[in-house]
Formats: structure tokens, C-alpha cells, sequence
């Protein structure tokens, strides 16, 4: 008889244990990760209650300070860090590596490295957290793998929608709970600096500015473009480091594709129609296609931007005034500061898109726009942050 009492005891046990593990599942189960045009793009709220009177101002300060303590890379092969910050528009910008560890032993370390894009936007009383282009770097793959061939629905959930995928399941989970993790550190500092009267000390706030630098640039009064321009001192004034070809993510042609781009040659800026990257004379290139009244000197650059800066582009785009702010790459050539990553270069080629392509169809679609010519130019320098 007490044997028949402890199998029923094990069996309802083993029950209880598994609507356990159904219910703890159901936060990745289906509408955990969004799309957004066909991408990832993962939202959470941080909201304190209407009546702590704090402003999307005092908001952005303290979410300014809480990510230049997070995203500095302190870990080797980890790189964060901010990309932007405007105190105008009230948003910071940052990009994110990090390991997501599904299993670790004495003998066995499954792990894939997480990227991601991370944009902060401060409201009045709170915040939101909006994660997008995010990527990961696994044993199984050669290159870098995009979360919309990881952790959608389509991949990670059975048909019924009802449980997770294996092998997928670790990377939809693991990925929720880390965005889970970011949002809560986020969460916990402003909670911390609100109840000891943190906002009280952040009532001075630069009007706009990038990642802050260890000395303040000198203004060169300089104009190209209807933007300010700054010369300053190294590329580290801004925060930017050095980066080797190799240091680029595999997926270039997704790179170029969801990040707008800025040719800067012989004072002038003007957006590029496509931008991708290759080899000539067996030297890295990087290839532009501007409009046909561009002229390239010795060297420009091309600054990439996040989705963030669109309507900045747009104003440069028709002409307009933008908020850009100019530097002085290396090689003299202009650059904007707002980048995340900026290319150097020194022309190797100049000609109408028309000469360069073999198919007469494409070359008529080509003619028919603005953006008639193709600039080639050998990468002297990379600099991201």
C-alpha cells in the first residue's frame, strides 16, 4: 500500500513539475519576439508612477550616465559601447556584445555571442528600450546569423505554436531573458538614483552631444554642408577606435542595407544609393554610388548611421539645413560625428555608373536617377564605436 501511495505521489509530482515547466515557457511562446517590416525588434517599458515628477530631461541624464557605465567594454572579445546621445530628441544609442551561455561544465562550454543595437528613449517618468539588429556568432555557422533565422516564430515555435523548437529554443530564450536582464539593470539604477534624490543632480544637460570625450574639441569654424564643424584633436575624442577589415561583421551587404550612408568628399556631403565592400589590385575597397555632380579628391569617407538619424539624412538629402556635426578625419577628409562607423578612403576610381555595369538594363535604371557615378576608394582607415 505504501509503495501505490508514493508512485501516485511521484506521478503527481512529475505533473506539477511539468505545467510548471509549460507555464514558465509561455513568456517565449508566441508574440515574444515581434517583427517590425520583416525584423526583430524587441520593446520594453521602464515606468515609475505619474507622480515622480520626473522629466524627460532628468531622464535622459540619468539614462545617459547608467549607459556610459554599461556599455564600455571591459571584457576581452566583448565590445559595447555608445554609439550617440542627443539631449534634444531625449535618445542614447548604444551597441551591444555579449555572451549568451546556454551550458557550461567542466568539459563542455556551449555558448554564442550576442549583437545587438540598443536605442534608449527617455519619457516623461520612464523610458523605452527598443533592441534591433541583432545577430549572433555561433560554433555551427561561418558567419554571423540573424535573429530573423534564430528566434522568430517561424523557427523557434512548433507549428501549433504551442512549444518551443529544439536546438532554436536556446537562442529565443536565452535572448528574451538577456533583453529581460539589460531592461531590469536599466530599471534598477534609475530606481536606485530616484530614491536617493539622483535627479536633483542632473539639472545641467548639453543640448546635443555624442559619446563624451576626456577633452572637449575645439570648434575650427569650418562650415561644409550647413553643419558645424569640429577639429578635433584624435579620432578618440569622439570615442572611436580603430578597427581592422577582418573586424566587420561577415554579413556586409546587410550592414550597408539597414544603415544610411554619407559620402563626404571635397567639402561636400551627400547620401549614397548603395555602398558595399570588396577587392581591387588585391587591396580592400569600398565601393559608393553618388549622385553625378560628386567630385572625390585624394581621399573622403563615408559615415554610417543608425535608423535614428533618418530624418537628419532626409535634410542633407534635399538640401536642407541638418544638426550634423563635421570632424576631421586622419586624412584630412570631413567625417560626421554622429556615426557609429566611419570609412576613409583614398580614391582609386571615379566614373558614370553607366560604364560600370555590363547589363544595359540596369545601366538605363541607373540613368534614369541622380545617382550616376561610382566611386571606388582603397580603405586606409576604419573607425567605429
Amino acid at each position: 500500500m505504501m509503495n501505490k501511495y508514493l508512485l501516485l505521489a511521484f506521478l503527481l509530482l512529475g505533473n506539477l513539475v511539468a505545467v510548471q515547466a509549460q507555464e514558465d515557457d509561455s513568456k517565449y511562446l508566441k508574440g515574444a519576439v515581434p517583427l517590425v517590416d520583416g525584423r526583430v525588434v524587441m520593446t520594453r517599458d521602464v515606468l515609475f508612477t505619474s507622480n515622480s515628477n520626473l522629466s524627460k530631461k532628468k531622464m535622459f541624464a540619468l539614462i545617459e550616465e547608467w549607459a556610459n557605465k554599461e556599455y564600455t567594454s571591459n571584457e576581452e572579445g566583448i565590445i559595447k559601447r555608445v554609439l550617440v546621445t542627443s539631449a534634444e530628441e531625449g535618445y542614447v544609442a548604444c551597441q551591444g556584445d555579449d555572451y549568451l551561455v546556454f551550458k557550461s561544465a567542466a568539459l563542455v562550454l556551449d555558448r554564442a555571442k550576442i549583437y545587438y543595437q540598443l536605442i534608449v528613449r527617455a519619457e516623461d517618468n520612464g523610458a523605452t528600450l527598443e533592441f534591433k539588429n541583432i545577430k549572433y556568432d555561433y560554433q555551427d555557422y561561418k558567419k554571423t546569423v540573424s535573429a530573423e533565422e534564430m528566434i522568430t516564430d517561424e523557427y523557434a515555435l512548433n507549428k501549433q505554436e504551442t512549444k518551443l523548437n529544439r536546438y532554436y529554443d536556446k537562442f529565443r530564450t536565452f535572448s528574451i531573458d538577456h533583453i529581460d536582464g539589460v531592461t531590469e539593470n536599466l530599471r534598477n539604477f534609475l530606481a536606485n538614483k530616484i530614491s536617493n534624490g539622483g535627479e536633483a543632480a542632473v539639472q545641467t544637460v548639453a543640448v546635443s552631444s555624442v559619446a563624451p570625450a576626456t577633452d572637449k574639441p575645439k570648434a575650427s569654424g569650418e562650415v561644409i554642408t550647413a553643419v558645424s564643424v569640429i577639429k578635433q584633436e584624435t579620432m578618440a575624442d569622439f570615442n572611436y577606435k580603430q578597427m581592422s577589415l577582418e573586424d566587420l561583421s561577415d554579413d556586409v551587404v546587410a550592414m550597408f542595407k539597414d544603415n544610411w550612408a554619407l559620402v563626404v568628399a571635397n567639402e561636400k556631403a551627400m547620401p549614397a544609393a548603395w555602398s558595399g565592400l570588396g577587392s581591387f589590385g588585391g587591396k580592400p575597397v569600398a565601393m559608393s554610388v553618388v549622385k553625378d555632380d560628386a567630385s572625390a579628391v585624394e581621399t573622403y569617407t563615408i559615415s554610417f548611421f543608425t535608423p535614428i538619424h533618418k530624418s537628419q539624412l532626409d535634410k542633407i538629402a534635399k538640401g536642407e539645413k541638418s544638426n550634423l556635426t563635421s570632424i576631421v578625419a586622419p586624412s584630412g577628409a570631413k567625417a560626421f560625428a554622429e556615426a557609429w562607423m566611419i570609412i576613409e578612403c583614398k580614391k582609386v576610381l571615379e566614373q558614370p555608373t553607366t560604364d560600370a555595369m555590363s547589363d544595359g538594363i540596369q545601366s538605363r535604371k541607373w540613368a534614369e536617377t541622380n545617382f550616376n557615378k561610382l566611386f571606388m576608394g582603397e580603405i586606409i582607415n576604419i573607425w567605429a564605436r
